[in-house]
């Protein structure tokens, strides 16, 4: 059997291959890189039983609208919503005009999870105050109803308290409109929250959503788009 001498360079050369084949980790790569899956969204059309018009003032202001808030198809926080012309705005003691909730907004299909971009005016309540809910129906006819707390879900749509946190929700969107733009003197941005809701029965068809406000406070809740995953 003929042998071959061995060199540095071959040496060298086995090195670098070995090394090729491991991750930093030092574990064995794998042959083919799985592609990242994407999520996939399904915006929720609210039209049919909104109430108010972005463009349109509310809450007692001159020029305090949502006419800032890029229409149509959008994406928050990595969640794609469709923002349409109107919004679904519910009842508070500062708002006594508007229905205490909103039924049978329609889904109709499987899902893992429910995504809310939402707010809510006159947010002058304690952290942890339940001042609506969301109850999710499904096509058996159950349901389960998820409590929407100020502080943990959503904050006013002014940014009055700069900033301080909400626990199970993120500031999606902000901007300021005419009225918050010189507001006293002060400039405040407005902005909406992502709430994200995750299906206890993915494997059952949510047939809709009610929106519920308890309308025992002065906050008045509206839901600007609705998605699910």
């Amino acid at each position: 059997m003929k042998s071959f001498p061995i060199t540095l360079g071959t040496l060298l050369s086995l090195s670098l291959l070995a090394l090729g084949s491991l991750s930093p980790a030092g574990e064995e790569k794998s042959q083919e890189e799985k592609p990242k899956e994407e999520k996939k969204f399904y915006p929720i059309d609210l039209q049919s039983l909104a109430n108010q018009k972005l463009d349109d003032d509310f809450h007692g202001y001159v020029g305090n609208n949502l006419k800032p808030l890029p229409r149509d198809r959008q994406k928050f926080k990595g969640v794609i919503f469709t923002i349409g012309e109107k919004f679904v705005q519910l009842a508070g003691k500062r708002a006594p005009d508007f229905p205490e909730k909103i039924e049978g907004i329609p889904v109709n299909r499987k899902l893992t999870k429910l995504h809310f971009l939402h707010a809510t005016g006159w947010g002058s309540v304690e952290n942890g105050t339940e001042i609506g809910h969301f109850e999710i129906r499904y096509d058996d006819d159950s349901s389960v109803v998820v409590p929407i707390e100020y502080g943990h879900d959503l904050r006013d749509w002014w940014d009055f308290d700069e900033d301080a946190e909400t626990s199970r929700a993120v500031v999606a969107w902000r901007s300021v409109n005419e009225a918050s733009a010189n507001f006293r003197n002060m400039r405040i941005e407005i902005r909406l929250f992502l709430m994200t809701w995750t299906n206890v029965h993915p494997d059952k068809i949510v047939k809709s959503f009610d929106y519920v406000s308890k309308n025992e406070t002065m906050c008045s809740p509206f839901l600007v788009a609705a998605s699910a995953e």
